[in-house]
C-alpha cells in the first residue's frame, strides 16, 4: 500500500534509469545516444562530468531520504509512518560474548524494502534540482542523466558545468553523501578529434582535468563524438543478438 502511494507521487524524471520497471542500462545508453545525436553535426563542444558517490545507500540521512518525499506531494501521515520506522533503527555489537549498547542508526536507506528505491530515486532527483534546464529539444532536458548513485552532468561550457558541479556536490554533501573526487571523471566531446587538456573543473580543494575517456556504464567513450554513435549500436545489437539469436538467422537483419 505504501509502495504504490509513495510511487504513484513520486515522478523520478525522464533523467533517472535506475530501479525503474521497464528501464535499464540500454535505456540511459540509449538517452547518452541522443543528446550526442544532438550534437553530431553542430560546432559546440559537450562538457560532460561524471559523479561517483561511495556507498550512496549506506550513507544517506534518514530524514534527507525520507523529508524530500513531502516536497513530491506524498501525504505527510505516510512520510511521518516512514520517519518513524527509521529512526527506532539501532544496533547491537557483540565482542566475545560481549554485547555493547544499542545504538542508534541515523544514516542508510533499508536495501531489503520495495520502498528504499524510490526513496533514494527521489532523493537524488531533489539533489538535481536546482540545475538549471539544458534542453535538446522542446521540453527534453538533458542538464542530466542518472543510473541510480551514478550521475552525468551535462553542459556546452565549461562554466555551465562547473556551476553544476557546484550545486549538485552541495546538495549530495547535504544528504549526507560523499563524492568520491578520486573517482570522478571529467571528458569534453568534441565534433572533431581535438583534445582539450586545459579544461578543468574543481570539485572542492581537488581539480579534476578533462580526460581522453570516459566509462559510463559499462562503455568507454572517448572525446571524438563521432565515434558514440557506432559504439552504442554495436553494443545494442550485441545484446539483441544474445537475446534472440536463435530466433533470427541473418545477421543483417539485427543491423538493419
Amino acid at each position: 500500500m505504501l509502495y504504490g502511494e509513495i510511487s504513484h507521487k513520486c515522478d523520478h524524471g525522464d533523467q533517472q534509469f535506475g530501479f525503474r520497471e521497464g528501464l535499464g542500462v540500454q535505456n540511459a545508453h540509449a538517452a547518452f545516444l541522443a543528446i550526442f545525436e544532438r550534437y553530431k553535426h553542430s560546432k559546440k563542444n559537450l562538457y560532460v562530468f561524471a559523479i561517483d558517490m561511495s556507498k550512496a545507500f549506506d550513507k544517506i540521512l534518514h530524514s534527507q531520504g525520507i523529508f524530500p518525499l513531502l516536497r513530491s506531494g506524498v501525504d505527510p501521515f505516510i512520510c511521518v509512518c516512514l520517519w518513524t520506522w527509521y529512526r527506532k533503527a539501532s544496533i547491537l555489537v557483540r565482542v566475545e560474548g560481549n554485547v555493547s549498547t544499542r545504538i542508534n542508526v541515523r544514516r542508510e536507506i533499508k536495501q531489503d524494502s520495495v520502498l528504499s528505491p524510490v526513496i533514494f530515486n527521489n532523493a537524488i532527483r531533489s539533489a538535481c534540482r536546482h540545475l538549471p534546464p539544458y534542453l535538446i529539444e522542446p521540453y527534453v532536458d538533458a542538464s542530466h542523466l542518472s543510473y541510480a548513485d551514478d550521475i552525468l552532468l551535462v553542459s556546452d561550457d565549461l562554466q555551465g558545468l562547473q556551476k553544476a558541479v557546484d550545486s549538485v556536490c552541495a546538495a549530495l554533501n547535504g544528504i549526507g553523501l560523499q563524492v568520491v573526487t578520486s573517482k570522478t571523471e571529467h571528458i569534453v566531446f568534441g565534433s572533431g578529434s581535438q583534445q582539450f587538456p586545459n579544461a578543468a573543473i574543481q570539485v572542492g580543494p581537488t581539480t579534476v582535468f578533462a580526460a581522453s575517456s570516459l566509462k559510463y556504464l559499462g562503455l568507454p567513450f572517448g572525446s571524438s563524438i563521432k565515434a558514440i554513435r557506432t559504439l552504442i549500436i554495436n553494443s545494442l545489437k550485441e545484446k539483441l543478438r544474445k537475446s534472440y539469436g536463435l530466433r533470427v538467422r541473418v545477421k543483417g537483419q539485427f543491423d538493419k
